[in-house]
């Protein structure tokens, strides 16, 4: 009995008029087994350009809550394809780097979930060859969002985005690490692949300066991450942003022992994200 080839959904997730105008102006691959479900936030009423509207292959859903975790979760929730890449809507993709995340699934039956590469990443680092992700990752290495794909039908096809956390919500960063965190915890294992599937246009914000809500975050991550060695590793992680410049070592400190002492609360209050 031949095996059916499996299908591929892009959660892409947008805000604002501008945000679809930019995926509009994206002209998003067509591939075979390939479909774009699009989660739009602070959409104004503005209608659908009609380069989108006039696609078999792209389906467009408003989202009425704030967040780009919820907006990401409205993405995942209209998908009903095989395999799940998160996407945004500033990065480019092309249809061979698609086929390539559907292959890798394919020649993978047990796979659940894979994280990849993306043009524009900085100075990220990544690991040189195909490799199962296990914590603590490799020195200067974390996960974007957009790197993530799930296996629909699995435990990490359940997976959600914390609201709480990323643009918008209450603390702005680590909505990308505490997902790949929450998998693990829940036993299921990421597989790296060192495939390219997109090109970031636009400046990165690895480096852009801390706000204290973005090192209490910091912190929470920390601290569901490392649990009670939490603590042994505010002083390097302190010492790293004021290297970078995003904010003083004392301020950093403060802000990320600040967010450690949050920790327990916030998980109480998520604990149907996390695990």
């Amino acid at each position: 009995m031949a095996i059916r080839p499996l299908t591929l959904n892009l959660a892409l997730v947008t805000w604002r008029p501008e945000g679809i105008a930019r995926v509009a102006a994206q002209q998003l691959p067509r591939v075979k087994g390939v479909s774009y479900v699009v989660s739009w936030q602070d959409h104004e009423g503005a209608p659908v350009p009609a380069s989108l509207d006039e696609r078999d292959d792209v389906s467009i859903y408003r989202c009425e809550a704030k967040g780009i975790s919820a907006n990401r979760n409205n993405a995942i929730d209209h998908c009903t394809g095989d395999i799940i890449l998160m996407a945004d809507d500033d990065i480019t993709y092309d249809a061979e780097a698609l086929t390539a995340v559907i292959v890798a699934f394919e020649t993978n039956r047990h796979l659940n979930m894979a994280t990849f590469k993306f043009d524009g990443a900085g100075s990220k680092p990544y690991p040189s060859a195909e490799t199962d992700l296990t914590f603590p990752f490799p020195y200067g290495f974390w996960v974007s969002s957009v790197e993530i794909a799930v296996r629909n039908q699995s435990p990490a096809g359940r997976l959600r985005f914390c609201p709480e956390l990323g643009l918008g919500g209450r603390f702005p960063i680590a909505e990308d690490e505490l997902f790949v965190i929450a998998a693990l915890r829940q036993g299921i294992t990421p597989r790296f692949f060192p495939i390219v599937t997109g090109r970031h246009n636009g400046p990165t914000s690895g480096r852009q300066p801390s706000s204290n809500a973005a090192l209490q975050a910091l912190g929470i991550y920390v601290a569901m991450a490392y649990g009670i060695g939490a603590p042994l590793r505010v002083y390097t992680r302190a010492r790293l942003i004021h290297r970078q410049g995003r904010a003083s070592f004392v301020r950093a400190f403060a802000g990320i022992m600040t967010g450690i002492f949050k920790a327990p609360a916030f998980k109480r209050r998520n604990k149907k994200y996390l695990w």
